[in-house]
């Protein structure tokens, strides 16, 4: 009964971190989305099951060396008319037989390969899950950031709007003030509705991710990292080719996929060589009819074998053979294979330099962004207290809220792709560099 009670308050604690008072939202942080990713993820589930599916196969592939086990009996009856007598039997056997090769040892390492080409599709599976989480999870950041802006974009346009129209029924402004006014405040409705629905299409994919009904409704607690310290290391340096060349799951499925083409190369090479069969059967029957005679030894027989056989195959010997096509052409998968690899090689070079250079560019600007807000909204404001004391324009105010609306996003536009590229490095490198 206690073990009960505690069980109900822990459920009852974890429930409340998620979701608010009135149980309606789910309030989620970053961990919290990746834990209920990986615990509902039909992607990682289905992947799952396969890895498992793989794992039993291998883990099980001792039974190639269990013997071929086999017990039999009868019972016949029969009725000489010439005679007449009736001619009645009882036979029993056990027969065992054991076939042993260099196939076989090849077969398991067949099986122990597609187990961690499995686990190595398991964890891209789970690593890209992941990734697409934690940019879908800080693009909505943004998108309610984006959205937020826009929305005080209108209440200030609302706030002009409605003092233009005390302002020009008292003559302080012309007609066409009073127009552009409006036309300002009516043309960021447009765009804040756009904003809505995309924010509701994206929403919506980040539900599939995290494996959680459409119709819940979820509220995002974090905020785009701002103080984010990494170790990248210099393009130049062997480190980072290495981890490339050794963590990437691409190249690591490419490097298994070879060794895979090698091995059943080599189960084609042993399908030529010699087998053995060792085998053992004892039989054992009645002589006189069991029905009729007494049971003891003298009315049984048996009988016991033991046979040691090696079979040399003679047909792959011939001149173009099967078998011997057969290896010509999985030579040639092997070396297609391994041009893939150096091509994959390259490409996932050239990808990783590309991201590294494009962060490095967003993170030197990132500082220069932040100050501009401060001086964009500096600007907004003393244009828009010259603007009441009939020193600027409409134009004027409108021009230096949209810059300091600009300022905003391009800042937070900035730390959305500086953490994206964190994240695309880390899935490439298949390592953290984060500090």
């Amino acid at each position: 009964m206690l073990r009960a009670v505690v069980v109900f308050v822990n459920i009852f604690f974890i429930a409340s971190n998620f979701f608010s008072q009135d149980g309606n939202i789910l309030y989620l942080s970053l961990e919290e989305a990746i834990n209920l990713s990986v615990k509902n993820n039909l992607d990682i589930k289905k992947e799952d099951i396969n890895l498992k599916d793989k794992k039993i196969a291998l883990y099980s592939s001792f039974n190639k060396f269990y013997p071929d086990l086999s017990l039999s009996s009868s019972i016949n009856s029969g009725y000489d008319f010439n005679k007449e007598t009736a001619d009645n039997s009882i036979r029993a056997g056990f027969s065992l037989s054991l076939s042993l090769s260099a196939k076989i040892i090849y077969d398991i390492r067949d099986l122990y390969l597609d187990y961690y080409i499995g686990k190595v599709a398991y964890d891209k599976i789970r690593a890209s899950a992941l990734k697409n989480l934690k940019l879908a999870y800080f693009n909505i950041v943004l998108i309610d950031e984006e959205i937020n802006i826009k929305e005080k974009a209108l209440k200030n346009a609302e706030a002009r709007y409605n003092k233009s129209l005390i302002q020009y029924k008292e003559g302080e402004i012309s007609e066409l003030d009073i127009l552009n006014e409006e036309y300002s405040y009516k043309s960021i409705l447009p765009d804040l509705v756009a904003m809505k629905n995309n924010r509701e299409n994206v929403v919506n994919l980040f539900k599939i991710i995290l494996g959680i009904p459409l119709e819940s409704s979820i509220a995002l607690t974090d905020v785009i990292p701002t103080d984010i310290s990494l170790e990248i290391p210099d393009l130049d340096n062997n480190l980072i080719e290495n981890n490339l060349i050794e963590n990437n799951f691409d190249i690591q499925n490419l490097n298994l996929k070879i060794e895979k083409d090698k091995n059943s190369q080599y189960i084609n090479i042993a399908s030529l060589t010699p087998s053995v069969r060792l085998s053992y059967s004892v039989n054992t029957g009645s002589i006189k009819d069991p029905f009729i005679e007494r049971w003891n030894n003298e009315n049984w027989s048996g009988s016991t074998s033991l046979g040691f056989t090696v079979s040399i195959p003679i047909k792959p010997a011939l001149p173009f053979s099967s078998e011997q096509v057969s290896l010509i052409k999985s030579d040639s998968v092997i070396k297609k294979t391994i041009i893939d690899l150096e091509i994959e090689k390259n490409n996932k070079r050239v990808e990783l330099t590309t991201i590294l250079l494009k962060l490095k560019q967003v993170g030197e600007t990132l500082e220069a962004l932040r100050l501009n807000i401060d001086i964009a909204e500096k600007i907004s404001k003393l244009t828009e207290n010259s603007y009441y004391e009939g020193t600027k324009s409409f134009l004027e105010v409108a021009e230096s809220q949209k810059n300091a609306e600009e300022a905003k996003l391009k800042y937070n536009k900035s730390l959305y792709d500086y953490y994206k590229g964190v994240v695309e490095i880390e899935f490439l490198l298949n390592e953290s560099i984060i500090k």
